[in-house]
């Protein structure tokens, strides 16, 4: 699945809703990653800080096993609402 933004010109799906992308309005090339939240509608994206496509992958699935575990626990996954982002 390739993601149709235009600033995304390099992604891989690694799993159902986990993706890695580098954006192109950027100039540095570190990935990112893109999670579904189970359970809804909203993605949480991560910035996974490296350059290196394998550890990139790597830092992505952990990212997206902590999801998994705080959504298990019961644990914010969000740090702040939308609203206090925006405001």
């Amino acid at each position: 699945m390739v993601v149709a933004m235009a600033f995304v010109p390099d992604s891989q799906e690694l799993k159902s809703g986990l993706i890695i992308f580098r954006r192109g309005d950027v100039r540095h090339r570190r990935w990112y990653c893109r999670i579904k939240v189970p359970g809804g509608d909203r993605y949480k994206t991560v910035a996974l800080k490296t350059s290196d496509i394998e550890t990139a992958r790597e830092r992505a699935f952990d990212h997206d096993a902590d999801i998994r575990f705080r959504i298990k626990h019961e644990v914010p996954v969000f740090n702040r609402p939308f609203s206090q982002v925006t405001a």
